[in-house]
């Protein structure tokens, strides 16, 4: 037996995810925002899932993944940064947030100084945890049986033990 630690799954192998997704619910009111910052498609999901009204606010997304989820809802797309990295997707930002009251909704943890640099520049906006990513949990009936092969995939190559 084969079994696949993945995010996606693949056919002739048992898909066992390493991680999931757990969306916090919210009734947040976005009266007055004027921008939303996305930093992931699950910010987007979580806004949908929670029935937040959202797509006629100014949407900036991180990259072309993200962007693409804004575009499935619905949304008002009007900038996609070409860097995935938070910290220059802010500095890209300042200019463009200047004097707009925004909003970011985001994981429980984040990596990136994002909302701090745009606080510390001067830009209007608040935060708010939407969801969670976990480590998932699974019961001893889900172990590998002896001698299987192992495959631990990032969203890189396939790295097989």
């Amino acid at each position: 037996m084969i079994y696949l630690f993945s995010d996606q799954a693949h056919k002739g192998v048992e898909h066992l995810p390493l991680f999931e997704i757990v969306f916090i619910p919210s009734s947040l009111m976005l009266e007055g925002v004027d921008a939303i910052i996305f930093t992931s498609k699950n910010s987007v999901k979580a806004l949908e899932l929670c029935g937040i009204t959202w797509q006629d606010k100014a949407c900036y997304a991180i990259g072309e993944g993200t962007a693409t989820a804004i575009r499935t809802y619905g949304g008002n797309l009007v900038f996609t940064c070409k860097n995935s990295y938070g910290d220059l997707f802010a500095h890209e930002l300042i200019p463009l947030l200047k004097n707009k009251r925004v909003f970011f909704p985001r994981a429980k943890e984040v990596i990136s100084p994002l909302f701090e640099i745009l606080s510390t520049e001067g830009v209007d906006i608040f935060q708010h945890v939407m969801y969670e990513t976990r480590c998932k949990q699974y019961d001893t009936s889900y172990a590998p049986q002896k001698n299987a092969i192992l495959i631990l995939r990032h969203p890189q190559p396939f790295i097989a033990f």
